[in-house]
């Protein structure tokens, strides 16, 4: 009963103000419209965001030895170790690790013809593939064979190719 009266009196101000219902109504549709807009980017954030997360592995942990220096306010460089000791030390005495890689790497910056770019050059085992769950659009990894022998073997990601 209380429902009815609310309505009769809505639709009342509705033809009694003809000029300010088309704005009232427009109001309330961009009002809509802009939730639904922004429902939909925090979606599309999330998923992004958990693509990203899952590229790294559900249970990694980076560690990093060496020292950092700040250069400036926010500039950092860290000096990695350069010995295969602490990767096997980490290894065979932290209980539940499966994988443990040596990892080197560094930044630079590439050119091919007019366009230049900076790029990360990456020095890990064959391992590094597994542990960071990367897919292959061409070609193949190289193996345990390959980095005994010692080819020099590079894989490109997509924005470097």
């Amino acid at each position: 009963m209380r429902e009815n009266i609310l309505i009769k009196v809505a639709w009342q101000h509705l033809t009694l103000h003809k000029r300010r219902t088309p704005l009232s109504l427009l109001g309330i549709l961009f009002g809509i419209l802009a939730l639904v807009a922004v429902g939909n980017v925090s979606l599309a954030m999330k998923r992004r965001m958990e693509i990203e997360l899952n590229k790294f592995g559900p249970n990694l942990v980076i560690v990093r030895a060496g020292v950092v220096y700040v250069h400036g306010r926010s500039q950092r460089q860290f000096s990695f170790a350069k010995t295969l000791r602490d990767v096997k030390a980490i290894r065979h005495s932290i209980l539940g690790i499966d994988i443990a890689i040596p990892l080197s790497e560094k930044e630079f910056s590439i050119r091919y013809k007019q366009n230049k770019t900076t790029a990360r050059l990456i020095g890990a085992g064959p391992k590094i593939f597994e542990l960071r769950n990367l897919g292959l659009l061409k070609g193949k990894f190289y193996s345990e064979g390959d980095e005994r022998l010692a080819p020099r073997n590079v894989v490109l990601g997509y924005k470097v190719w």
